[in-house]
C-alpha cells in the first residue's frame, strides 16, 4: 500500500504462518495470536491480504479476537448474533467462524476512511424519519417513533458480501446477508461495476444509490431516491428474514 508508513507487526517469527516475515504487509498489525490461533492467523492475514491486492484497502488493519460474540438489535426490532465485528481500521473473528470468509467480508467494513460518522445536514426526511448522517454505506436514521438514531446497515452489509463473493471458496452462512449481496451483486456486477467497492471506503452514498437506480451521474439524490432503495435492502433482508425465522 505505501501511503502508511511502517507500522509494526506483532508476530515475529517465521513459523507462525509459513510464509516470510517480509511477505507480512506491514499495514496488518495482529493482536490476541495466542487466543486466534496459528492456522487461523495465516488465514486472516492471507485473506485481508487477499482482498487488499484486488479492492485496496489504503489503511491500516488491526485484526484481534472477538472474545464474547454479542447480539445487536436492528431498527425493526430484530435482533442478529454477531461472530465478527467490523469497524473501521479494525476486525474482530469469534473462534467459531472461519477466520478467512469472516476477514473477506469484514474488510469492506475496516477499509472504510470515515473513523465516525459524516452529519448529513439538513437531514434528508424519509418516512419514518430523517437521514442524519453516513458513514460507509451505512446510514444513521432519526427515527420519528422514538427519536432515537439507529443505523441501517443494509447497503454496507450488501457490498461486504458483493465484495467478498469475488474470491474463490468465500461462503456465507447468514441467508440473509446472502440476499442483500445477491441484491448487489445484480445492481453492481464485480466486472461492469468494478469501481463500485469504493462507494463503500470513501462514503459515497449519493454514487451508490444513483448506481443502485441506474441513475445519471448528474442527478441530484434526495429523499424519494434514498427511500425507494432503502425499501428494496430492507424487502430483500425481510423476506429471507422470514423465510428462517430470524426473529
Amino acid at each position: 500500500m505505501g501511503v502508511l508508513g511502517s507500522i509494526a507487526f506483532s508476530v515475529v517469527k517465521d513459523d507462525l504462518f509459513g510464509i516470510s516475515q517480509t511477505d507480512i504487509p506491514s499495514w496488518v498489525r495482529l493482536e490476541d495470536e495466542d487466543k486466534i490461533g496459528k492456522r487461523r492467523a495465516k488465514e486472516a492475514v492471507l485473506a485481508a491480504v487477499e482482498w487488499d491486492n484486488r479492492f485496496h484497502c489504503e489503511r491500516s488493519i488491526v485484526i484481534n479476537s472477538l472474545d464474547n460474540p454479542f447480539t445487536k438489535p436492528l431498527p425493526d426490532g430484530r435482533v442478529i448474533r454477531q461472530e465478527e465485528f467490523a469497524t473501521p481500521g479494525k476486525i474482530s473473528i469469534a473462534a467459531a467462524v472461519s477466520a478467512r470468509d469472516n476477514v473477506l467480508h469484514a474488510m469492506t467494513h475496516a477499509c472504510q476512511q470515515l473513523d465516525q460518522p459524516k452529519p448529513i445536514n439538513p437531514p434528508i426526511p424519509i418516512t419514518e424519519g430523517a437521514i442524519v448522517g453516513i458513514q460507509g454505506l451505512t446510514v444513521i436514521v432519526k427515527l420519528n417513533t422514538v427519536g432515537e438514531e439507529h443505523s441501517f446497515p443494509w447497503f454496507e452489509e450488501g457490498m461486504a458480501e458483493r465484495n467478498a463473493s469475488a474470491f474463490k471458496g468465500y461462503s456465507v452462512n447468514n441467508p440473509t446477508y446472502f440476499a442483500l449481496g445477491s441484491l448487489t451483486l445484480r445492481k453492481f456486477p464485480l466486472e461492469s461495476s468494478s469501481n463500485a467497492h469504493n462507494f463503500a471506503k470513501t462514503s459515497d452514498i449519493d454514487s451508490f444509490i444513483r448506481g443502485a437506480l441506474n441513475l445519471s451521474p448528474s442527478v441530484s439524490i434526495g429523499s424519494s431516491q434514498f427511500e425507494q432503495v432503502m425499501n428494496q435492502y430492507q424487502s430483500a433482508y425481510n423476506e429471507e428474514a422470514e423465510k428462517t425465522l430470524i426473529p
